[in-house]
């Protein structure tokens, strides 16, 4: 299937927001994707993106002529990506940016294109940079912005991006679609929500960051069915060793916080979404008094990776508030 009969077939809503776009050439200067954690956004990003200069006379990209290859191997002039998932994108990154498109295209498409992959994810003043050059866009320039969390996308970027939601892929479908992967239940579970086509959870299944990540939520799992106190320790002795990454640590957070929501719906008498995590989600459950304090302190703690707060002691503060969501007696 090629990525525009993805669109055509999987995200109507952006297909047709965007085709029509372009047949009236009433194009938005800021197109905010955005979708669940998983959901290809940084593909549809750019897919978009390659549409706007390629050499072929449709309105989508061909993606067999020579700027469509260019433009894959980032090799086409006028295109930048700055990617927060990977790395901090600093005040110096948006100036830059900003500087480099005020200059004359050099490219035949005459068009200047951005990518800003998990804008969520800037810091403050990142933000405020990157909103000032939102405000003035001058001529054929174009950002394509992504996100998987718009809550934690200031107001003032949001007014200034025309909105683009992914639909999010059926859980069955998912699930038939990964039948012939080989992949054990465990994990199919955990990536159900972190990816939404066969290849994504994959690859994902595959990464280092997954793996490092699955580990230390596995043995920590195992620990606070048996003790809470027993996880904090093995966090504070062993898992902050094993996490290194802002990836993994967002990764094992997610994951620990998609579980502990699991628990609060167990408690509710609502259907399991980890049925195969259940009976350790049980033995957890009758040891936390307060398991929505709990969640509510994953999510928030959650959100300090971005402000540079050392990793370990990120992973450490939610081992001791759990460890401190006190045992039934």
């Amino acid at each position: 299937m090629t990525f525009q009969n993805y669109l055509k077939e999987k995200q109507p809503l952006i297909y047709k927001t965007f085709l029509n776009a372009r047949e009236q050439e009433k194009l938005a200067h800021a197109y905010l994707i955005k979708g669940i954690h998983g959901s290809p956004l940084l593909e549809t990003a750019k897919y978009l993106a390659k549409s706007l200069v390629c050499a072929s006379d449709g309105y989508f990209a061909c993606e067999m002529c020579d700027t469509c290859h260019r433009f894959d191997e980032n090799n086409y002039a006028d295109f930048i990506l700055l990617d927060a998932q990977k790395e901090t994108i600093r005040v110096m990154d948006i100036e830059n940016l900003e500087k480099r498109f005020s200059t004359k295209t050099m490219e035949a498409a005459g068009k200047m294109i951005y990518i800003i992959h998990h804008v969520e994810n800037m810091n403050r003043e990142s933000v405020n940079a990157l909103l000032k050059f939102l405000e003035e866009p001058k001529g054929e320039i174009y950002a394509f912005l992504t996100t998987e969390n718009e809550s934690k996308v200031l107001p003032t970027i949001l007014s200034r991006c025309q909105h683009l939601k992914m639909l999010p892929p059926s859980k069955e479908d998912l699930r038939q679609e990964m039948k012939d992967l080989e992949i054990e239940e465990e994990d199919l579970e955990l990536l159900s929500d972190f990816a939404s086509d066969k290849k994504t959870l994959k690859e994902f299944k595959e990464s280092e960051s997954y793996c490092n990540a699955k580990e230390v939520l596995l043995k920590y799992l195992s620990c606070i069915s048996r003790d809470l106190e027993e996880g904090y320790y093995y966090i504070q002795k062993e898992g902050i060793t094993k996490i290194r990454s802002k990836e993994e640590a967002r990764l094992f957070i997610d994951m620990l916080g998609n579980l502990f929501k699991d628990m609060l719906n167990i408690s509710y008498h609502l259907e399991s979404k980890y049925p195969f995590f259940s009976d350790t989600l049980l033995k957890v459950k009758d040891k936390i008094h307060n398991i929505e304090e709990c969640y509510k302190e994953i999510l928030f703690t959650r959100g300090r990776i971005e402000l540079n707060v050392t990793i370990s002691l990120i992973l450490e503060h939610i081992a001791y508030s759990i460890s401190k969501g006190g045992n039934k007696k």
